[in-house]
């Protein structure tokens, strides 16, 4: 027999509001009024719609259980791709997964995890997880179900506002406004663009039961424009992200990457080095967005580059780590740059001056670990931002005696935690400076560099702004959900010292 007991669908009339949800997902997307229609069906999950989900699966499961979990995500991503100038695919990705973990009795665990498409399926995926169910794992020394539920139970969430109407609208049909309007300049001349337009909606439900679980709506967009030369040898790339897709300025994307196009050309080949760079707020924010996982303090240990004994148990908070004209903060009530103001398990976090003033002034900490060590859990920085100054592109070029200017990265990646140093190659527009003046553009480089480091020998700095990172998917099936949403990151235009250009890289 059945570790869950199943109602008979026949017996039951009413329909449930997720049903209806599901009944117009299988229906697909209407057309949409434009981006400032917004009064289109609504394709994500409501609150409503997630909580009675919850309660069916509650009813579907056993009533003997002393716990029971349910995580509901929804994701939709619609694409407008142009290919070349004049190809335009339009595609929609949409995933609504439901994990849901409960304990039987003292020794039976059972664990579901499907991408659900209908009530009757739902119901037979849980019936299945109930036969397959397994013994629980040991329990932790510290039980996470004892150690939440007074906080949970008295919990604030900060009030947070990241959902925007109008890309909510662009999600039941490619933007088309946006890519008709920058169509003809992607076919100029020597050049030929591509560009992707993606408006993105979120929704999340952590669930324990009625009064105790966490709920989060999201949207975002972005738009990221590549042009190539005739002979491939080539490109110039811009892009833009903002929460609310009608502040995209596709035209002003278009003309820069155009521009980074046209003064690419004929690059050079320039030995590889130690050099004074500018890096542009996008490069600046592509390390930033590696460097969240070294802000936490369970990761900590006698290899770390916060850690300041041999024993990997003092940390460098109070300490200056940054130069003193740097401040990083992540705010979840900030409508641009905010994030979801809870953990996994609905725990509460709040806002954190990770870096203020060039001093390490906080770290994260886990929930478990933050209640041994008595102190108030609190998120890695996703959405971070940091402050930039009033220094221009123009007079950082006129200062620098030589150097190279680097208008964006790629594969970024953390390879060592004790100095935070991270590999990456230069992309679409690098350009050698002498005497206060760009003298040529150069071939890609492989890079090898601690931003850390760099944090700390910084010459100028510029206005700080979102980055867009630039939509890609991945080749695991294709799928974007994989990759975005990606979390938005404020980083300000910055010129440092003794920066690793460890490689000539040909790459394009």
């Amino acid at each position: 027999m059945s570790l869950f007991s199943l109602s008979s669908s026949s017996s039951r009339t009413a329909r449930l509001p997720f049903e209806d949800f599901l009944a117009r997902r299988a229906a697909g997307p209407t057309t949409s009024a434009g981006l400032t229609g917004a009064t289109s069906p609504r394709r994500v999950l409501t609150r409503t719609e997630a909580l009675s989900l919850t309660q069916f699966v509650d009813a579907v499961a056993s009533k003997a259980k002393p716990w029971y979990s349910i995580d509901i995500d929804h994701e939709i991503i619609t694409l407008l791709t142009v290919v070349r100038g004049t190809r335009l695919q339009a595609s929609t990705f949409d995933r609504l997964t439901l994990r849901g973990t409960t304990s039987l009795g003292s020794n039976v665990q059972v664990a579901v995890d499907t991408n659900v498409r209908d009530a009757e399926t739902l119901r037979r995926v849980i019936a299945h997880a109930g036969m397959q169910a397994t013994p629980p794992p040991p329990p932790a020394e510290i039980d996470p179900d004892d150690i939440g539920l007074a906080l949970l139970r008295a919990r604030t969430y900060l009030p947070v506002t990241l959902w925007h109407e109008t890309t909510a609208a662009a999600l039941n049909a490619p933007p088309t406004d946006i890519i008709a309007r920058i169509l003809p300049l992607l076919q100029h001349g020597a050049f030929i663009g591509s560009a992707t337009c993606a408006a993105v909606g979120h929704a999340t439900l952590r669930y324990f039961s009625e009064d105790v679980h966490s709920w989060g709506e999201e949207t975002d967009s972005e738009l990221a424009v590549t042009v190539y030369a005739a002979d491939g040898k080539t490109t110039g790339w811009s892009g833009q992200a903002c929460r609310d897709i009608t502040q995209l300025d596709s035209v002003r994307v278009v003309h820069e990457a155009i521009d980074m196009a046209q003064r690419n050309r004929g690059g050079s080949r320039v030995e590889p080095g130690r050099y004074t760079a500018i890096l542009s707020s996008t490069a600046v924010g592509q390390l930033l967005a590696q460097s969240g996982p070294l802000f936490n303090r369970d990761s900590l240990g006698p290899f770390h580059i916060f850690d300041k004994t041999a024993d990997g148990h003092q940390y460098r908070l109070g300490q200056k780590v940054f130069d003193a004209r740097l401040t990083l903060t992540s705010d979840p009530t900030d409508p641009e740059f905010g994030d979801f103001p809870f953990f996994h398990d609905c725990i509460p976090t709040g806002k954190a001056a990770w870096v203020k003033d060039g001093v390490l002034t906080t770290m994260s900490v886990a929930p478990i670990s933050a209640l041994r060590a008595g102190l108030t859990p609190l998120k890695d920085p996703p959405a971070i931002k940091m402050f930039g100054g009033t220094t221009s592109l123009e007079q950082m070029i006129a200062s620098c005696e030589r150097g190279l200017y680097v208008h964006r990265f790629s594969g970024v990646n953390l390879t060592d935690q004790q100095s935070g140093s991270m590999t990456g190659n230069t992309r679409d527009g690098c350009w050698f400076i002498k005497n206060g003046k760009i003298v040529t553009p150069t071939t890609n480089f492989r890079i090898y560099q601690s931003p850390f480091a760099s944090f700390n020998k910084v010459l100028a700095l510029g206005p700080a702004s979102r980055v867009a990172f630039g939509f890609t998917s991945t080749t695991r099936g294709g799928d974007p959900l994989e990759r975005w949403l990606l979390p938005p990151v404020s980083a300000p235009l910055m010129m440092v010292e003794d920066f690793n250009f460890s490689a000539l890289s040909d790459a394009v």
